[in-house]
């Protein structure tokens, strides 16, 4: 988790020095959302779990917004269950870990089904759990658990086929449940794609195959996909009402396309630079754009298009799923193909997250190749991977003419420096082949195979000690020993990074989500930001008015302090802070505390002929998906609660359902008759009990098949 970035480049945590002498030094600057988006998830995740409630709704951000139903959240992961028995930073390492170990292990298995050897499985199994996208993607949780599941239901598929025991099909279903609660939803669809196209051709390349194979096979994706409805239609709710799909984020970097140049990347994973040394140059982002697969697997890869009559069936339809993934990442009429149809869940994300299936394709052709090297001449593989080698000759030596010519220049010397180690690793590999007959040449791969490849772990993946993880400030301890319901909101600047509040369980009308609900941020904006019409998952402030943010229940405001030349520390706050309705209330040597004269409570009334406070209110209990509300009036009101609308809430006044209608657009309002009485809003999602049906249906269809195919099929041999 990359603590280091959030304690070395964000206030209140840039204060200290947690025994540096010169404050934390930041690694990696590029992953903030592990911190303000997944890390945070999950710790209300187990919070819920561990409180016996399902994590329904987050109240912390944008004045509370859905939590399950945000796919990448992944509430319903099974591997959530590491939560519970560790405190939360040991599930956290034990979480990211296992998605590194179990993409290893599911690789291996599918390898081994393959029938390769024990030790092309091995090599192949690294390379996949190694490769430069699960690496660069590890912290970010999600996406390495999504890997896990693929290789099994290529699994499944292939045992199928070589058994023909409907079991094995029927397995597909949990594992597509499995996949899609992982929380990563391109990988989602790349595994229900590439797993239906390796199924046809499995069908289409057996002899005597059966109407029937198609029909378990679409049943149990059926069976799968109603599993997998308690995820997918508070998702599909929450999408239809989201910036997802309305905001033009993606367009803006000519959808994530990877520049053909950027093969190049193929042989030096750096050739442009690397963030983590503040060098890099390249296009756009690193983790988005890195296709790394490792030299001894592009030497795979290029030894399988040059040996197609040496590939098996399976093996030419990975080298083709391979080439097609590379192909679709790539700024190329084909890899504009997703956008110009504009394929729902794929159009609006970045095209390189597809590198997912080229990395699995590449692995299985890496095993292939270690199972086929011993039985081939040294003369035939050099000769076949010698276009490769000439490609990389070529570049190496233009670097070294260019570094000759201009040894001033700072893009040449960046380039010289990355070609190092790939020219290194280059050389191995073809000195390895020349002694691939010895008994430690099996070892000897695998060492570098490792040493290569999980470059990415030792560069650009931070390891912090857990101290640097949300540490506890004297603005945080204030904040939190604050009485009340209250929202914080602070000045935009490089200060508590959205989101970062909520594990100190302080809300804020603010945040950042791709998921973010568009009415809601499009109000944000023009009360906040001054622009009209505009929505985006990005929600900071830019204006300070007191009264507009008061009226999001916003107590206090967190400002830098600067001097008068605008450097921190100082004593100076943002001139646009009007000091006659913000108080200072609580400062450090470099952040204020302002507590806002405008201030409203989260819930008032009001008379119908909008006269102001005609009664009192008091939130009995606050919960993130039931709250309490006691009142007194002396005439039919409007209860206000100024938390986000969102279709599932329901509201009972006295034991009688009423209806939740919209206050100034965005929170909440209920009738109240005239006396004292009680409001309980509770969040009863029908999008989730009705997924909880399919749910339900789909689990008792499945055991019934399943029972049914044990029963006819009594072995899986």
């Amino acid at each position: 988790m990359p603590g280091d970035l959030l304690t070395g480049a964000y206030y209140p945590w840039l204060e200290y020095k947690y025994g540096y002498q010169v404050g934390v030094p930041v690694k990696n600057g590029l992953i903030s959302d592990v911190f303000s988006q997944f890390y945070i998830w999950k710790k209300l995740i187990a919070e819920s779990y561990s409180s016996r409630s399902l994590p329904l709704w987050n109240p912390y951000s944008y004045s509370g917004y859905p939590l399950l139903a945000n796919f990448h959240s992944g509430a319903l992961y099974i591997f959530n269950l590491l939560f519970i028995p560790f405190k939360f930073n040991t599930g956290w390492n034990l979480f990211v870990i296992s998605g590194i170990l179990g993409s290893a292990l599911s690789m291996f298995l599918l390898l081994k089904t393959f029938k390769y050897g024990s030790f092309p499985s091995l090599i192949g199994s690294l390379a996949y759990a190694f490769s430069g996208y699960s690496i660069v993607w590890m912290q970010f949780a999600t996406a390495g658990h999504s890997l896990i599941w693929i290789p099994l239901l290529l699994l499944a598929v292939e045992k199928y086929f070589q058994h023909k025991n409907t079991r094995w099909l029927l397995l597909t279903s949990p594992l597509l449940f499995l996949l899609t609660t992982a929380g990563h939803f391109q990988i989602t669809i790349y595994g229900y794609v590439l797993c239906t196209a390796y199924f046809l051709f499995r069908f289409f390349t057996t002899p005597n195959r059966k109407i029937r194979d198609l029909v378990f096979f679409v049943t149990s994706i059926v069976l799968g996909t109603g599993m997998a409805a308690i995820q997918l239609l508070p998702t599909l709710e929450l999408s239809s009402l989201s910036v997802r799909f309305n905001e033009h984020y993606i367009d803006g970097l000519n959808y994530g396309l990877i520049p053909v140049k950027n093969l190049i990347t193929l042989f030096a994973p750096d050739f442009y630079g690397n963030p983590v040394t503040g060098n890099y140059w390249g296009f756009w982002n690193y983790h988005e754009t890195t296709i790394y697969v490792g030299i001894f697997t592009l030497i795979a890869l290029v030894w399988s298009i040059f040996s197609l009559g040496k590939l098996n069936k399976k093996e030419k339809f990975f080298l083709a799923a391979g080439i097609v993934a590379l192909l679709l990442s790539l700024d190329t009429p084909i890899g504009k193909i997703i956008y110009i149809l504009k394929i729902p869940g794929l159009s609006t994300s970045a095209a390189g997250r597809v590198i997912a299936v080229f990395s699995l394709s590449t692995s299985i052709l890496l095993a292939a190749f270690m199972q086929k090297i011993r039985t081939q001449s040294l003369k035939s593989i050099l000769f076949k991977i010698s276009p490769l080698l000439a490609v990389f000759a070529f570049t190496a030596l233009v670097t070294l003419v260019l570094k000759y010519k201009d040894p001033a220049n700072t893009l040449i010397n960046i380039i010289f420096r990355n070609m190092v180690l790939p020219s290194f690793l280059t050389f191995t590999s073809v000195l390895l082949l020349i002694f691939k007959k010895s008994r430690f040449f099996y070892i000897l791969f695998i060492l570098v195979l490792i040493f290569d490849l999980f470059r990415f772990g030792w560069k650009y993946t931070p390891f912090v000690p857990e101290k640097l993880v949300f540490p506890n400030t004297e603005v945080t301890d204030f904040l939190e020993n604050q009485k009340g319901i209250f929202r914080i909101e602070k000045v935009f600047g490089e200060i508590m990074p959205p989101n970062t509040w909520t594990y100190y369980h302080l809300m804020s009308p603010s945040g950042y989500d791709p998921m973010a609900l568009s009415t809601y941020t499009r109000h944000f904006y023009k009360d906040f930001v001054g622009i009209e019409n505009a929505s985006s998952r990005y929600a900071e402030i830019r204006l300070y008015d007191s009264k507009k943010l008061g009226d999001y229940n916003i107590k206090y405001l967190l400002a830098i302090k600067r001097d008068e030349k605008g450097v921190i520390p100082g004593n100076n706050i943002d001139y646009r802070i009007d000091p006659d309705q913000w108080k200072r209330v609580f400062e450090t040597k470099t952040v204020a505390v302002l507590q806002n004269s405008n201030y409203k409570e989260r819930s008032y009334l009001e008379s119908e002929g909008n006269q102001k406070n005609p009664g009192s209110v008091t939130i009995e209990s606050y919960l993130p998906e039931k709250v309490l509300i006691n009142y007194e009036t002396t005439t039919p009101s409007n209860l206000i609660l100024l938390d986000t609308w969102y279709p599932g809430w329901k509201a009972t006044v006295n034991g009688r359902e009423e209806s939740i209608e919209k206050y100034n657009e965005i929170f909440r309002m209920v009738r109240v008759p005239s006396g004292s009485g009680k409001v309980i809003f509770e969040y009863q999602p029908e999008s989730f009990r009705y997924g909880l049906y399919i749910f339900l249906a789909s689990i008792i269809i499945w055991g019934v098949l399943f029972k049914s195919s044990v029963l006819s099929h009594p072995k899986i041999m």
